[in-house]
């Protein structure tokens, strides 16, 4: 079991540095968004872990809190919402010693801010709460739960239910090339597919086409779990392996377009190329290998296929990104470049040229099937 083994908390790794970033930047604007919205909001955590490594880093639990007292709007967050965080550690040395560098913070914790570990497992305790909550007809406090274990264990029907028991948010970290192995596994030498029954809740990973490339396969993947859960949005952040491939997949799950929103802004925050980030390697120095300058020919295809057969307000095509990666701010660069090439045309608004605005876009030449 990694999570009880000495060398791993060690020192950070980089997806370990990876995972704790998005963490902080997505709480940095979460906490603030339903804290003024909500009269309680969890943060929950599985396989928590110890809280710091060896060489004094935070863990991911430890992150969470501090990234809440810190926040420049706590007092205005606790004004009207109270924050509880949830962290589940089976293994109790583990637990002891989270609970030891929580109880460090006491002096730091203000009313309000509640926090407390149970020592059991993850799912058992997800499990229970489920149940209550059945029993007494009541809905979960707006949360946000971290899914994070060694391995690929992660029953699909209690992540289901959990989703749908409240406004709940899920990031699970997905060892994929460790699934993607044992779906191989089974499908050629029929070793047993219960685990991957519990992860899809059900076979239908099963249709996933293994002549498809790697990182295809990938993708299915995710969007399969997407569908067991329901969300309706699932954003991905790729770990790449030496080998270039994906080795690990981060994937948030929401119903929120805001939520949405909010992860695709952090993940162009730290990783500008959208969404591979890091590689293995014992040097925290080497984590990050990504261009600084985005690629947006996929996003002027994109862009040219939307207004080649009917002109589009910009705020409507706005709204449709949210399905895809890019931004807005990076739908905007495109926009005023075609507008101020010649490219597109702009009509039916007032003062300045902007999404405010909302101007009607016209793709020059293209329009009624490339008729002017």
């Amino acid at each position: 079991m990694q999570d009880a083994n000495e060398k791993h908390w060690a020192r950070p790794l980089p997806l370990q540095y990876a995972k704790h970033k998005i963490v902080r930047e997505y709480l940095k604007a979460w906490f603030p968004i339903l804290g003024f919205s909500y009269d309680r909001i969890l943060y929950l955590e599985t396989h928590a872990g110890r809280g710091k490594f060896t060489t004094g880093e935070d863990a991911s639990p430890l992150v969470a809190i501090k990234t809440l007292l810190s926040h420049s709007h706590l007092h205005n967050i606790l004004g009207n919402s109270e924050v509880r965080f949830i962290f589940m550690e089976k293994d109790q040395t583990n637990a002891d010693l989270l609970i030891k560098h929580i109880k460090s913070l006491k002096d730091d914790i203000p009313k309000g801010v509640y926090a407390s570990v149970s020592a059991d497992d993850c799912f058992k305790t997800l499990k229970s709460i489920l149940s209550h909550l059945e029993k007494t007809s009541s809905r979960l406090a707006t949360a946000f739960v971290f899914v994070d274990p060694f391995g690929f264990t992660i029953p699909g029907d209690i992540l289901s239910q959990l989703f749908k028991a409240g406004r709940v948010e899920l990031f699970v970290n997905i060892m994929w090339r460790e699934m993607d192995m044992q779906m191989a596994n089974v499908l050629k030498r029929g070793v047993s597919s219960s685990t991957l029954d519990s992860v899809f809740n059900g076979e239908r990973w099963r249709d996933i086409d293994r002549s498809l490339d790697y990182g295809e396969r990938a993708e299915k993947a995710i969007t399969l779990l997407k569908d067991v859960y329901g969300a309706k949005w699932v954003t991905s952040i790729k770990m790449l392996g030496k080998n270039n491939r994906e080795r690990y997949i981060l994937a948030h799950f929401t119903d929120s377009d805001k939520g949405r929103d909010v992860m695709k802004n952090v993940i162009w925050k730290i990783c500008p190329d959208g969404g591979f980030y890091a590689r293995s390697s014992d040097d925290p120095q080497q984590a990050v290998l990504i261009t600084p300058e985005p690629d947006l020919k996929p996003l002027e295809t994109w862009l040219h296929n939307q207004l080649k057969d009917s002109s589009e307000r910009w705020q409507e095509l706005d709204q449709r990104l949210l399905s895809e990666l890019w931004l807005p701010k990076h739908l905007a660069q495109i926009i005023r470049r075609y507008r101020k090439d010649g490219l597109i045309s702009a009509e039916e608004y007032s003062g300045r040229f902007s999404k405010k605005a909302n101007p009607l876009l016209i793709l020059k030449g293209e329009q009624n099937g490339g008729k002017q």
